[in-house]
């Protein structure tokens, strides 16, 4: 029945139907009905080819051997071995994959880039990640774009998918497959380092944040100094900021543990095939949820911990609260036009690799993207 099925599959159907094809072949193979590994191959055939492969489906598989080049190749010469019908399918999956990404960049890439303001900047790399989670809309259609569609994270890798084909030209050759399989490893590869990183600094976040919630060494509580000079309420309503905002920062930041761990294990012992990973990282945006949390974690750590040097004493801990409200200014200051800038960058990427007929380099003029935001990433470093 299941043979009968596969030999009834009709051509111009969508790829991932081949796809779902592939553990009944693979059973039917099993079982020693060698030529139904053939039938992807066999879709285009007419009917005549594909009634004399059902039948020659019922005899012994065929021995294989290895060559020196290390391929393997069937001992019979009636039609294509295994290797040939997988290396033919995961051309035409990657040449869908990457038709799909760049149809989805499209409209992104014909959009005008915005220039560059510090003020847009700061809003943008202090709040994108909050955007991207709740979906914000803006009247802006290039960030718009940006929120709508997981963020910047997983834009690149739509754009990882729609340099799969180089070319654009719809067809996989040997030479675009070896180099899908590169950038496919080294993103995975990227992805994990960056998951190990955020798990190591979760970790030590939850670290500081989790004895405080215990009250370890010290309870958690407002200094006689402090009641004095603020009153019992204020006292207490800085006492309730410093430790709910401490509760938020160790819970995103074991939830960032957490989540960095189930990813990298998907990522390494999980899921076997490239395109498996690839799939997870594009449909999941883990890394955008990731973000998120951490930067959640951050920013309540730093208010918890100006919060926290108010309670221990008013005169000294001022100065524990403008060293922390000045690190948050400088992080804005500094850190978040970067991440702005990097948004423009991909955008440039973007516009580079789907318009390249189109899109014309220009020197390294005021105009320039690339040049401006190296120009304004000099100014923000010195």
């Amino acid at each position: 029945t299941r043979l009968r099925g596969l030999l009834n599959y009709e051509p111009g159907r969508d790829c991932l139907d081949m796809c779902r094809m592939a553990p009944a072949i693979n059973e039917l193979h099993s079982q020693g009905l060698h030529p139904a590994a053939n039938i992807l191959r066999c879709a285009s055939l007419g009917t005549e080819e594909k009634v004399r492969f059902a039948d020659s489906s019922r005899q012994p598989p065929v021995r294989r051997r290895k060559i020196t080049t290390g391929t393997v190749v069937s001992s019979s010469a009636e039609g294509p071995n295994r290797f040939s019908v997988h290396n033919h399918t995961l051309k035409m999956l990657v040449a869908d994959s990457a038709a799909a990404a760049r149809k989805h960049l499209l409209p992104f890439a014909e959009m005008k880039t915005p220039p560059y303001n510090l003020l847009l900047a700061i809003a943008y790399g202090s709040f994108c990640d909050f955007a991207v989670t709740f979906r914000l809309r803006v009247p802006d259609e290039f960030h718009s774009f940006i929120f709508r569609n997981g963020g910047v994270y997983r834009l690149r890798f739509i754009l990882v998918n729609a340099q799969f084909d180089p070319d654009g030209d719809g067809v996989i050759d040997g030479d675009e497959l070896a180099l899908y399989e590169k950038r496919a490893d080294r993103a995975i590869a990227e992805m994990a380092t960056f998951f190990s990183t955020l798990s190591v600094v979760a970790a030590l976040l939850v670290g500081l944040t989790h004895y405080i919630t215990l009250g370890y060494p010290l309870p958690f509580e407002a200094s006689a100094e402090t009641t004095a000079n603020l009153g019992l309420q204020e006292a207490d309503w800085l006492l309730w900021i410093a430790y709910a905002t401490n509760n938020i920062a160790g819970g995103a930041s074991f939830f960032t543990l957490c989540a960095s761990i189930a990813a990298r294990t998907c990522l390494t012992n999980v899921l076997k095939s490239r395109e498996s990973k690839l799939s997870l990282l594009r449909t999941t945006n883990l890394a955008g949820i990731l973000a998120f949390s951490m930067l959640l974690a951050s920013w309540n750590f730093v208010f918890s911990s100006a919060a926290g040097s108010l309670l221990h004493s008013p005169s000294y801990g001022v100065v524990g609260c403008l060293c922390w409200f000045g690190a948050l200014l400088c992080l804005m200051f500094v850190v978040a036009p970067v991440r702005y800038i990097a948004a423009l960058l991909l955008h440039h990427d973007i516009k580079r690799a789907l318009l390249r007929d189109d899109f014309v380099g220009e020197g390294c003029t005021s105009d320039n993207l690339f040049c401006l935001a190296i120009h304004q990433l000099s100014d923000r470093t010195r």
